[in-house]
């Protein structure tokens, strides 16, 4: 007889925020979006909401520290939180850092991961206001939440994309996972030190979403954390839609075509299936385009379409096949 199993692995993450979110439904009409996206989202005043967002970083899971230093882990774990609001179309405003720390960890460490939380909070006006420190017994575990705003009429979520709409991206893709890559390999990091900082100092696209935001252009967005084949699957779920997607017209850098190649994989094992990239992940009806291409100055590419819930979400080759085998992160997967 078989039995219904009832762990993690057997689910994924996917499945467990939506069964959180029924555990968890939103308690009073002030909320506008909770579980499930990049950000909650609640009414403030008539045309202003506030923004919250959390994430984890845990040692040996997220970072590695034979890899990355106390400074750039600091910012890079303040950019990750920075990325949601931004995704959000939003504004960030203030930070509570919350880190648990093995008693032998050194205070010069804590100190420059201080030093690098600083360094990004100047760059975008935000307030570190708090948070909690512990001991943990053998690693480091970081939560930090980051409170922001955003304009009612500006938001924009993973809930909106249209069938028909184009499906864009910012920036290039693969660059930060190649960079992880590289740190595993015998690659010279001195040659290639623009990829593995891409890596370790990820930049959060602020500036580009609040340009998206104000186009008014856009029907939904989120930021790129888990890898394109897991993230565009966030929008079609939420949407309720399906995508295709083009290999040929993923944005990727001469640099990493030439990674690839050093380490033999496909090009695609990166900006597919790769994560921690922070680029914007949107969608835009066709005939807004040319529009938001003339208000819109920060570079994106189209990379596909937006298509009915039953046709389920493609990754098409130059040959017009379907590529089944590209998979993106996936916690409990």
């Amino acid at each position: 007889m078989n039995k219904t199993s009832n762990k993690l692995s057997d689910i994924g993450e996917l499945e467990l925020v939506d069964r959180i979110s029924n555990w968890v439904p939103p308690s009073n009409d002030k909320i506008v979006l909770g579980v499930g996206d990049d950000a909650a989202a609640f009414r403030v005043s008539a045309d202003k909401l506030a923004l919250l967002t959390s994430d984890m970083l845990i040692e040996n899971i997220h970072f590695d520290l034979k890899y990355t230093g106390a400074y750039q882990l600091g910012y890079k774990s303040l950019a990750v939180n920075l990325s949601d609001i931004a995704a959000m179309g939003g504004i960030p405003v203030y930070a509570l850092i919350n880190i648990a720390l093995p008693s032998n960890i050194g205070l010069d460490f804590v100190e420059d991961f201080y030093k690098g939380i600083n360094a990004l909070a100047g760059e975008y006006s935000v307030s570190i206001i708090g948070g909690d420190t512990c001991s943990t017994p053998d690693r480091i575990m970081i939560s930090i939440t980051v409170w922001g705003g955003v304009e009612a009429d500006l938001l924009l979520s993973r809930k909106g994309a249209q069938v028909g709409d184009i499906l864009l991206v910012t920036g290039v893709l693969g660059e930060s996972s190649a960079g992880l890559a590289i740190l595993l390999s015998d690659l010279d990091r001195l040659l290639y030190a623009a990829l593995i900082n891409r890596h370790i100092m990820p930049a959060p696209r602020y500036h580009e979403a609040r340009l998206i935001a104000k186009s008014k252009a856009a029907t939904s967005m989120m930021d790129l954390s888990d890898g394109l084949a897991s993230d565009i699957k966030r929008i079609c779920k939420q949407s309720q839609v399906g995508a295709d997607i083009q290999l040929s017209k993923l944005p990727v850098s001469d640099m990493l075509r030439h990674v690839a190649g050093q380490l033999n994989r496909p090009v695609y094992d990166f900006a597919v299936a790769g994560g921690e990239d922070y680029e914007l992940l949107f969608t835009i009806p066709p005939d807004k385009l040319a529009d938001f291409k003339s208000k819109c100055a920060t570079p994106v590419s189209v990379i596909g379409s937006i298509k009915p819930p039953e046709h389920g979400i493609a990754f098409i080759d130059s040959k017009g096949n379907n590529v089944s085998f590209l998979k993106g992160y996936e916690h409990f997967g």
